[in-house]
């Protein structure tokens, strides 16, 4: 759990009453970790039948509503000029070409084999991707839509044949755009669609089984759950109170939540199946 809380920094604060966590809400970003990689590919994209041959860049990042963006400079290895800051708000990734604002010839790009994004789920705490819609109205130019493919737990964002000038070269136009909200085109949005959870919740989950993983999670981490404490239900989480810490410790719609000061507020782990895995229950 320490490490699951240390890659989970940035969670805003919340409070539990009060709080409704719905399936529409849990099927967005926020709060999930999402790993973004920057790659370089055969041909095409794996999600078109292509291979990696590179990665240029690799982060994992906590989506924040109170982080924009929520990585800036992406793709910044390698002494590559090419920026971009990548956004997520609900369920829409935003990737946006920053380095053109340089107006300089190292910062711009011209695409003309196959690279780009690559977003995944790779602590499987997403819902499973079922239909990605692109908005390219301010999109580089030669930026082809058909080239975003996805599956179940990836996004594949192909950049070929897309670039972003700061002067315009023969058959090549500039990026600049006065109706863009950036004033240029360099931007290009994902609405991500998901499929409605399907993990156990409370009910369907044995209260019994959540209880024995209550007992289980008490001997492993007493620093945050130092005694035996009696579950009740509150606001809908069938929950465990430690007044010595003051922290909680419950259950809702199949997700497990720990909340208070030591976890920077409310923490979602995911999924309570694969935690009561982990507890041999």
């Amino acid at each position: 759990m320490t490490r699951k809380i240390r890659n989970a920094i940035s969670i805003s604060m919340m409070t539990l009453l009060g709080l409704s966590v719905s399936n529409t809400a849990l099927a967005t970003f926020e709060g999930k970790q999402v790993n973004i990689r920057w790659e370089i590919w055969n041909n095409a994209n794996p999600g078109k039948g292509g291979s990696v041959l590179a990665v240029r860049d690799e982060r994992d990042v906590v989506a924040n509503a109170a982080n924009t963006p929520d990585i800036k400079d992406f793709h910044r290895l390698h002494n590559d000029f090419e920026l971009w800051d990548v956004n997520f708000t609900g369920n829409e990734i935003e990737m946006k070409y920053t380095s053109i604002a340089v107006r300089d010839f190292d910062h711009q790009y011209m695409y003309m084999s196959s690279r780009g994004f690559h977003f995944e789920d790779t602590e499987n705490n997403l819902p499973d991707i079922v239909n990605v819609t692109v908005d390219n109205r301010f999109a580089p130019f030669g930026f082809d839509p058909n080239l975003v493919s996805f599956d179940a737990n990836n996004i594949y964002v192909g950049l070929k044949g897309s670039m972003c000038h700061t002067e315009a070269m023969n058959s090549m136009p500039t990026c600049t755009n006065p109706a863009s909200p950036t004033g240029y085109d360099n931007q290009i949005k994902l609405n991500v669609q998901f499929a409605a959870s399907a993990a156990p919740t409370a009910t369907s989950v044995n209260k019994a089984q959540i209880d024995a993983f209550f007992n289980w999670a008490e001997k492993k981490y007493p620093q945050y759950f130092p005694t035996t404490q009696a579950s009740a239900t509150l606001e809908g989480y069938y929950a465990r109170h430690y007044a010595a810490t003051n922290v909680y410790m419950g259950v809702k719609d199949g997700k497990l939540f720990v909340l208070g000061e030591p976890f920077g507020g409310l923490l979602p782990l995911g999924d309570v199946a694969k935690w009561l895995k982990e507890a041999g229950i």
